[in-house]
């Protein structure tokens, strides 16, 4: 249950005295405990990075990388061995000094971190790279000192100190930067790529495990060549596995190899997947706006005011209605209706399908509705379901949906926020008329929340809700066909929903639609439209795009658990069962042939060329849960589990692609963000503010290489396409750049679908420190409504429209002993319940 502090309960309790008449039988003041982790919240705080200046790093024995950021050389005389000199006091072998015998090279813009003015975002910095080969007779020795000597003419600078340190983190050695499952595939790999070659690992005698704390060697194994260079067109290098997937011991670890090095430390434990979850399915609470419960320090370090208040201004009435809640969908601050019900979807369907999980993970996320009794993964995805519901309940077109709630530009078309404060402006608007209304945002809405009012877990949980999603479903379905013939009512405008695998675009959000309303109703009339969309082959469906596919997944599994779909339709659940299969296959092969996965994660080979705006952890993990959810066969866990330690530093560049997650050094900090970047500016303003990106936040993990065209002012332009080898003979995996950049934006569906991906990950034995939910079935917090009583909204005295009416429920009073808030609550005294005030 949200709590409240002193300021949010005047606003409260001036939004509290506009309740309908007839839920205004009682009023109390209830003392209720807050959620309040202080120093036991396990959210990491926020680290400020000194700005990366030129080093030198020990590659190997034999090799040496100069890193040069926004240090350009001479490409002539970088070139030329005779310009260096290694020299070392203590190796006797370098005392007169050691020439390299070849120097490679490469550079590309790989950053361009947020500017300190509002009004422009990032400056591009360009890093180049020189990496220089020793002689085989001359290696560098672990514990010596080392000087780099560099001839002016390069132009970078005439000395680089360089330490073989034995326990230093090197790059080269890729591992999981957080932890691996105790029983489950536990890989590191070894490779460099040098621009012009790859480095030649195979004299590695072998690796070593060592607990970080004891500095035993507690494990030992081969360096495995598992692709040569000539044949890794990805990474264009030698790749080398480092497998100790035998190893069952926990603790902190490293590997360490001679003549190499050491990774970077992670942990082994049977609850890596619930810490790693930890931050990732907090980041979908980072994206929380309205009253989100963020401004308490407790809850998180990246604290905040609630948002958007006032939403919004319906485009076709002029009327203000109340839209205030959800997550913001990605960057900017607006709302997607189509990615709207997209988050609800995947979230459910692993709460569908893994509840014991979800049970297990339960109420050790430290969100603000921890306490309430209900499992935190089922808290954040009401927090979007209560959104989506006053959506359609609060509008007065018949509960059809357009394509976005946004900030008006000044001549009253959608746009931005960038450079707004963290309250965002004021008098946004829903384009229900030129961005709407739309078949497949209404359709897909339905179905999300006919599949809450489904899912066993929410009706456990939270009975009231799932009445009222389901009141909310039949309304936004019956304003589809109530409209389906009518061509000139629907604008269907938006980019979401461009497939036609069935007999129309919107045929896959029909299918969830219909299937989810059949299964909760029983009414044939439902029945006939879901076969009205049926495509001839559910198999045929899998496309690679931009984005994972819309909603193909989440109507299979409503049709593959549907027992009134199954007896109306015999067979129709095993022919949704292969399809879902089918998509899980799709990571791993086409047409029979096996997909390359040199670092463990598969790359589907239909992306090279035009990658852009690719996550593994939608495109790869989210399919693979559903085909194990189906199936449990672990040939969909496995590289499941290898595309998280993929995307978490076991991967060429050594970097996690989530903020927050692996070394700070190595995870993305200069994402699209139009908050992060008004608190970054306001930190180096002496303002407070924040040193990075709320964690849990991922960045697009196989890049284009190119940046947006709005980029574009003189600094910018002249970096910008600063490449050595050319674009198209860059290594694509090296073709990445931590940047404001759309292409590469997170958004809040794909998060959802990385969050959704973990779960079957969850350890089912109770995580030490870790609070069980508890059964007691308060509602959560969400994005602000309770039931309603699925009539139209009716126009308030003051010329808004709500849907608001209380529900009764229970309130979870005195408990866990944390410090103490005020919640309104209206009491209905004869039946010795407490109807909650639908917050938001």
């Amino acid at each position: 249950m949200k709590r409240l502090n002193a300021g949010m309960l005047r606003d409260r309790s001036r939004r509290f005295s506009r309740l309908p008449a007839r839920a205004a039988i009682g009023i109390a003041l209830v003392m209720l405990s807050a959620p309040s982790f202080g120093e036991d919240l396990r959210e990491r705080p926020m680290i400020a990075l000194e700005e990366e200046t030129s080093r030198a790093r020990v590659v190997s024995s034999r090799w040496i990388e100069l890193i040069l950021p926004e240090n350009e050389y001479d490409a002539v005389s970088a070139a030329d061995p005779t310009q260096y000199l290694i020299t070392s006091a203590q190796d006797p072998d370098f005392k007169a000094g050691v020439a390299p015998v070849a120097v490679h090279r490469r550079h590309f813009p790989e950053s361009a971190p947020y500017t300190s003015e509002l009004k422009d975002p990032c400056k591009i910095a360009v890093v180049y790279r020189l990496f220089l080969q020793l002689p085989a007779g001359s290696p560098l020795k672990e514990g010596m000192t080392y000087d780099v000597e560099v001839d002016s003419s390069v132009k970078i600078g005439g000395s680089f100190p360089l330490e073989f340190v034995k326990a230093a983190p090197n790059e080269s050695i890729h591992v999981n930067q957080e932890a691996y499952l105790t029983d489950g595939p536990k890989i590191a790999y070894l490779s460099t790529w040098t621009g012009q070659g790859s480095v030649d690992f195979s004299s590695a005698p072998g690796f070593q495990l060592i607990n970080e704390n004891s500095g035993e060697v507690v494990f030992e194994g081969d360096v495995k060549l598992d692709v040569a260079a000539d044949k890794e067109k990805w990474s264009k290098s030698n790749v080398y596995s480092l497998d100790f997937s035998s190893f069952k011991g926990e603790g902190k670890f490293r590997i360490y190899i001679p003549s190499v090095g050491s990774s970077f430390p992670f942990r082994i434990t049977a609850w890596a997947y619930n810490q790693i979850g930890y931050t990732v399915i907090r980041g979908l609470t980072m994206q929380r706006d309205g009253d989100h419960g963020l401004d308490s320090p407790s809850i998180t370090h990246w604290h905040r005011p609630p948002a958007h208040l006032d939403d919004a201004i319906v485009e076709s009435s002029g009327k203000r209605v109340d839209l205030v809640g959800g997550h913001m969908d990605a960057g900017d601050r607006g709302k997607y209706f189509h990615n709207v019900a997209d988050v609800s979807a995947a979230m459910l369907s692993a709460i569908a399908l893994f509840p014991d999980e979800v049970e297990s993970l339960g109420e050790s996320l430290q969100i603000p509705e921890s306490s309430n009794g209900v499992p935190d993964f089922i808290d954040e995805a009401v927090y979007e379901l209560d959104f989506l519901r006053k959506s359609v309940m609060n509008t007065p077109k018949d509960g059809t949906l357009p394509f976005y709630l946004r900030p008006q530009n000044k001549d009253g078309s959608g746009g931005y926020e960038m450079g707004e404060p963290l309250e965002g402006k004021k008098d946004r608007k829903l384009y229900d008329v030129s961005m709407g209304s739309n078949r497949a945002e209404t359709l897909y809405s339905a179905g999300a929340l006919a599949m809450a009012a489904n899912n066993p877990l929410l009706k456990k949980y939270l009975p009231e809700r799932c009445d009222a999603y389901l009141e909310a479903a039949k309304r936004a379905f019956s304003g589809y066909a109530k409209h389906a013939g009518d061509a000139g009512y629907w604008k269907d405008a938006g980019w979401y929903d461009t497939w036609k695998e069935g007999p129309d675009p919107w045929s896959d959000e029909m299918l969830v639609a219909a299937a989810n309303l059949f299964e909760a109703t029983g009414d044939e009339t439902y029945l006939k439209w879901l076969e009205d969309a049926l495509p001839a082959d559910l198999k045929a469906t899998k496309l690679w795009g931009w984005q994972l596919g819309g909603p193909w997944l989440p109507a299979f599994l409503a049709m593959a658990t549907s027992p009134k779909l199954e007896a109306a339709i015999p067979g129709i659940s095993q022919k949704a069962k292969d399809a879902i299969v089918n998509w899980g296959e799709s990571t791993l092969q086409k047409d029979g042939k096996t997909f390359d996965a040199p670092f463990g994660a598969p790359i589907p080979s239909p992306i090279y060329g035009q990658v852009g705006w690719y996550f593994s952890g939608e495109q790869v993990t989210f399919p693979l849960m559903m085909a194990y959810g189906v199936t449990k066969d672990v040939k969909f866990r496995d590289p499941l589990i290898k595309t998280w330690s993929w995307l978490l530093g076991a991967n060429p560049l050594s970097r996690s692609f989530y903020s927050g997650l692996g070394d700070p050094a190595r995870s993305p900090r200069w994402s699209v963000s139009e908050i992060a970047h008004y608190q970054w500016v306001k930190n180096k303003k002496g303002e407070d503010g924040w040193t990075e990106l709320p964690p849990g936040l991922p960045s697009a993990d196989i890049q284009s290489g190119t940046f947006d065209g709005y980029v574009d002012d003189p600094y910018n332009q002249a970096r910008k396409e600063k490449k050595f080898p050319a674009q198209d003979q860059f290594a694509p995996l090296y073709r990445f750049h931590d940047s404001w950049t759309v292409k590469n934006e997170y958004t809040i569906n794909r998060m959802a679908r990385g969050a959704a991906s973990l779960i079957p990950l969850i350890s089912l034995s109770p995580m030490p420190d870790a609070p069980p939910s508890s059964g007691d079935t308060s509602a959560p917090g969400g994005g602000g409504s309770a039931a309603d009583t699925g009539e139209p909204a009716a126009p308030e005295a003051n010329g808004a429209e709500s849907g608001d009416t209380a529900i009764a429920g229970s309130c979870r009073i005195g408990s866990g002993g944390a410090p103490a808030g005020f919640l309104m609550i209206t009491s209905l005294a004869a039946a010795g319940l407490f109807l909650r005030r639908r917050r938001g």
